[in-house]
């Protein structure tokens, strides 16, 4: 089994995303509750485009986990990232802040950004936005979170 993930990781860092999404999907059939590979099948869906899957595997992931920061992020970020209304995100992020890890803090921070500027919430999106970035200045998505962020305020204002 921990063959098949470490296989089905390679596979997804090479861009193989079809074969990746068989190696994660197998890891599966030996162990339904293996959240590394849930994680996975949810990741290669998205990429593939195939956007609803990719949520519902994010729902099963936080039917094994519920509380856990991370797979409370990764259904808010798929939501955001796909389109959905920012308050469909919402509940996820609000159970992602409740005891987050440092390691996600960002992330957090970002999907919180890009929810608040899908709901036209330019100041609350400028506010996590800022955070991001300092918390983290090296991080791309902070600085054009913080940019898209910008822009926004730039054009409510005027």
């Amino acid at each position: 089994m921990a063959s098949d993930l470490h296989e089905a990781e390679q596979l997804r860092e090479a861009g193989n995303l079809e074969a990746a999404l068989g190696a994660y999907r197998s890891t599966l059939r030996q162990d339904r509750t293996n959240s590394q590979a849930l994680k996975g099948v949810a990741d290669c869906l998205h990429d593939l485009g195939q956007h609803d899957s990719a949520i519902e595997a994010g729902k099963q992931l936080l039917s094994l986990k519920p509380d856990d920061s991370e797979a409370n992020l990764r259904v808010a970020e798929l939501l955001i990232s796909t389109g959905r209304p920012a308050y469909m995100a919402e509940p996820y992020l609000q159970r992602a802040f409740a005891a987050p890890p440092p390691e996600l803090r960002t992330r957090l921070l970002c999907a919180s950004a890009e929810a608040a500027l899908a709901a036209d919430d330019y100041k609350k999106a400028l506010a996590s936005a800022s955070e991001a970035v300092r918390a983290d200045a090296a991080e791309p998505r902070a600085l054009v979170v913080l940019a898209n962020a910008r822009i926004h305020v730039a054009d409510y204002d005027a």
